[in-house]
């Protein structure tokens, strides 16, 4: 991973299209757009988020497994808060101190869409295993 002038990692290169075999995934589109514009930091969170809502603690401590270091509640809350304010994640308050986050659907598609992009960009099929991965990901036996 390549780390930008701003700390951030800055997101992987693809391979000039000269060296990618043509992929087709059923559904892929391009709505992934807007998420070019999060840190790593706020897809992990959304990425956590997956599934069922979670407190913040949750996500917290999933985190945590994931990057082996404490995280800040000062860095967690602020990006948690940015993702409701953008749309990718519902913020559900419980009471005064606790609230609940959920991805909203428009996030799920997103994070769909960026994912196929990322299997069409890295994965030609030039093994075993990535024709495998092919096949299941076009539904073909």
């Amino acid at each position: 991973m390549v780390t930008s002038n701003d700390g951030f990692d800055a997101p992987p290169v693809p391979a000039p299209a000269s060296e990618v075999l043509p992929v087709t995934i059923s559904g892929a589109g391009t709505s992934f757009t807007r998420m070019q514009k999060l840190t790593e930091f706020q897809k992990n969170i959304l990425n956590v988020l997956v599934g069922e809502p979670k407190y913040g603690v949750e996500v917290k401590k999933a985190l945590e497994e994931y990057y082996g270091e404490e995280i800040n509640h000062g860095r967690l809350y602020p990006n948690l808060d940015k993702l409701a304010d953008r749309g990718y994640v519902d913020k559900l308050s419980l009471d005064d101190r606790k609230n609940e986050y959920a991805v909203t659907d428009e996030a799920r598609a997103e994070i769909r869409d960026e994912i196929a992009w990322r299997v069409e960009s890295y994965i030609d099929g030039s093994d075993d295993r990535e024709k495998e991965l092919l096949k299941a990901i076009n539904g073909e036996k």
